[in-house]
């Protein structure tokens, strides 16, 4: 992997002391772990914006440098010394995990999944918070696309990924819903002066 998505955090004492370091992506740092996770103002992301490899050296030097309790060696509760990136293998063993919790209709990832969605629809109607996502998202795709555009052609050269990515498309283009919303997003898009003179001057040159 290419993409600089992961990160290496904290999770802090009351006294603010590090008694655990871990790396992830995403909502990595507020999953389910082996030792008790401390509320948010006890989680620190200590950095962030790197590949995996790069959190695995940050991660592994930071136990080295806290030491472990069952070892006698530190403060820490991490029971390994060395952080590896996963393998292949184990990233099929978690998909196949994934895919069997996502299978069943009773399953809390799915209903997990639909709390998480009400809570992003209600943020996204406040307009301060849009344009916020906004430029966050801009900013990443601004500092993250070379590593972004060699990932994606590596990804697209393997069939099955490419047969996975073109069928969704094609069941998302032949939704009505989707082309009726798309369709109105477009039109209001098109009424913007400064959006209309972008697409014209990228497809036609004038």
């Amino acid at each position: 992997m290419y993409l600089k998505s992961h990160y290496v955090y904290a999770y802090l004492t009351e006294q603010g002391q590090p008694y655990y370091i871990g790396k992830g992506k995403g909502r990595r740092y507020k999953g389910e772990h082996r030792v008790e996770v401390p509320p948010k103002d006890r989680i620190k992301i200590l950095k962030k914006d790197l590949t995996d490899q790069e959190a695995c050296e940050l991660e592994t030097q930071l136990i080295h440098k806290y030491g472990r309790k069952d070892i006698g060696t530190g403060i820490l509760e991490n029971r390994q010394d060395k952080s590896y990136p996963l393998s292949p293998e184990t990233n099929k063993i978690i998909s196949k995990k994934v895919k069997a919790r996502w299978a069943d209709p009773k399953g809390n990832q799915r209903n997990a999944t639909k709390k998480i969605a009400i809570r992003i629809k209600k943020r996204w109607k406040d307009k301060d918070y849009r344009e916020h996502q906004s430029l966050v998202h801009k900013a990443y795709a601004q500092n993250n696309r070379e590593e972004y555009s060699r990932e994606m052609k590596r990804r697209w050269q393997d069939p099955e990924f490419r047969a996975k990515v073109l069928a969704a498309r094609r069941k998302i283009y032949a939704d009505p819903e989707w082309k009726k919303r798309t369709s109105v997003k477009r039109k209001l898009k098109w009424q913007d002066p400064e959006y209309r003179s972008r697409v014209t001057t990228a497809r036609w040159g004038f």
